[in-house]
């Protein structure tokens, strides 16, 4: 479905309309796709980033996703489960 500009376009647009009348946002927002992938295969991450960035979307590689795991074990304990997940990935 979001390989067709048009298509892709029009569904954005109503996703923006939807959230604005609902109060999920502020009226004019922009929606952008985006993907998180925390692992990726061989040299595909590198046509991944090319990709993403023609198309003007937003890409979180393994790096990122390293890193924002790594700030989240490193805070204090809280009752929250993602920093448990996090402590617990990232412990040695």
């Amino acid at each position: 479905m979001f390989t067709r500009a048009p298509l892709r376009k029009l569904v954005l647009a109503q996703l923006a309309a939807q959230c604005e009348k609902v109060g999920l946002c502020k009226p004019g927002v922009t929606v952008q796709l985006g993907m998180v992938a925390a692992k990726i295969k061989g040299a595909d991450e590198g046509k991944l980033v090319e990709l993403f960035k023609r198309e003007n979307w937003v890409f979180h590689g393994p790096a990122w996703v390293r890193e924002q795991l790594s700030q989240q074990a490193n805070t204090q304990y809280t009752n929250q489960v993602s920093t448990v997940v996090a402590k617990i990935l990232l412990r040695k």
